[in-house]
């Protein structure tokens, strides 16, 4: 009996051996440099207009192309923690910067810019439950968003298993996790709509008009997904535990104008502001997270995939019905690379 139960013992130390736990480790003296790079490129594929059924010539604003790419770079210290997790973070932000360019037919145009987060430290604090978010270097920025959406934990944390793990088991993930990870939940932090006047003869009121990201129409997406323990690797000389994820998002777009007044295309064709049929955007990512095994921290995480849109619309003018549709197919790249500060 006594020879059966060392066996059974034995078994079940050797079963939970096999097991792998994922927690970032937040007790450790160290500053870790993350550098995200993203970008998304998108190509017009259908573009037509319709009047009673009968295609239009859209006089060239059909079309076109476009490509965003950014780059945040930042570094994130522990300044104090409880039970493990942190309670007081610096986040130093170096270079917030985007890049645009858009084409139609033969006009291309590009914009960009320094978000206003480039060059700040803040230092976030858990006070009564809640992150105080303090600006201690450079210039406070002008919008109150740029102070939101920061968390005392890294963005990654949402991927990890809440148990231990073995290689193939697989685990899903929360919209709100996968939009943290991607950087969606920052937005408005890196990269602020501006505020702009809108009126008419009645007086004038500030509204906040979006900068032209394309980025911005996947916040509002619902997400789902999955994340797979996928064994370990190694990546430039770092033991690592790998964890394969896949997300999915589909959602509506935010209301631009661009079918109806509010729009170029719009303005141009004298036409009035039109409700939408359809008008929506999907996306399908892919990729994996690194996790450092002796260090107990993210070491690299990088998606790729599609994002596709729909706008389509109809309504009527005069005795007229018209129908505007785009149809728009993109790739969407995203990198993050972190790294402990060399001394």
């Amino acid at each position: 009996m006594k020879s059966l139960l060392l066996l059974a013992s034995a078994s079940t130390l050797a079963a939970a051996a096999l097991g792998t736990s994922l927690q970032t480790d937040y007790t450790q003296t160290r500053s870790l440099v993350m550098t995200a790079t993203t970008s998304l490129e998108m190509e017009t594929t259908v573009s037509t207009m319709e009047v009673d059924g009968e295609p239009v010539d859209r006089g060239g604003f059909g079309g076109g192309a476009s490509l965003e790419e950014r780059t945040v770079e930042q570094t994130y210290q522990v300044l104090a923690h409880s039970e493990g997790k942190p309670t007081k973070v610096r986040r130093a932000f170096g270079t917030v910067t985007r890049a645009t360019t858009s084409e139609t037919g033969d006009r291309t145009s590009e914009g960009g810019g320094d978000g206003p987060l480039a060059g700040v430290v803040l230092e976030l604090t858990l006070e009564d439950g809640e992150t105080a978010v303090e600006v201690v270097d450079g210039s406070e920025p002008d919008q109150e968003s740029c102070l939101e959406g920061h968390g005392l934990t890294l963005a990654f944390d949402g991927l990890l298993p809440e148990g231990e793990v073995e290689a193939d088991e697989s685990w899903e993930l929360s919209s709100e996790a996968i939009q943290r990870a991607l950087g969606l939940d920052r937005e408005d932090a890196y990269f602020p709509r501006e505020e702009a006047d809108q009126g008419d003869e009645g007086g004038r009121r500030r509204g906040r008009r979006d900068r032209g990201s394309a980025l911005r129409s996947l916040i509002g997406a619902e997400w789902e997904g999955e994340a797979t323990f996928q064994g370990e690797t190694d990546h430039d000389g770092v033991a690592c535990y790998a964890i394969g994820v896949e997300f999915e998002a589909s959602g509506e777009l935010p209301e631009t104008g661009g079918f109806g007044r509010g729009g170029r295309g719009g303005r141009a064709l004298g036409l009035p502001a039109a409700p939408a049929a359809e008008n929506t955007i999907t996306a399908e990512l892919e990729g994996r997270l690194l996790f450092s095994k002796e260090d107990g921290r993210p070491v690299l995480f990088e998606v790729e995939g599609s994002v596709s849109t729909v706008r389509d619309n109809e309504f009527e003018r005069g005795e007229s019905m018209m129908r505007m549709r785009s149809e728009q197919e993109g790739t969407l790249e995203l990198r993050v690379e972190i790294a402990v500060e060399s001394e």
